[in-house]
């Protein structure tokens, strides 16, 4: 089974796709967003986001489905533990970067970066 995978150059949502594809082991077509035409472009990604994953015929864009899709898809490996509380330490850490970590990416990509809040988030992740 392939799937192709549309991603975006720096989008931590796209690595974040690539590594659960590549855990699984799955054959994967990469596309990069820059390499397509404005028209394929829209046709892929009507909303403008990425990654999106297409399998056969069947597209998905949002960054969370994208990855529950994978992981139900495709079952073994897991990507989350086998305990319930352990899983839900994971989705938490992923909601934390996805809220704190990754619109600082955008900052530090435009040099515009907040260098006592960047310290705090820093400090927090030694912490936990």
């Amino acid at each position: 089974m392939k799937v192709t995978l549309y991603t975006a150059k720096y989008c931590p949502y796209s690595l974040r796709a690539r590594i659960a594809l590549a855990e699984k082991k799955m054959s994967m077509e990469i596309v990069e967003s820059g390499d397509l035409a404005p028209e394929m472009l829209k046709k892929v990604s009507p909303s403008g986001t990425f990654p999106v994953l297409i399998e056969k015929d069947y597209s998905i864009s949002n960054k969370r489905a994208l990855l529950i899709y994978i992981d139900e898809r495709f079952p073994a490996p897991s990507l989350l533990p086998s305990i319930v509380n352990e899983r839900i330490k994971v989705r938490q850490s992923m909601d934390k970067i996805d809220e704190l970590w990754y619109p600082l990416l955008d900052q530090i990509r435009e040099n515009r970066t907040n260098k006592a809040k960047l310290k705090t988030l820093f400090q927090d992740v030694k912490d936990n």
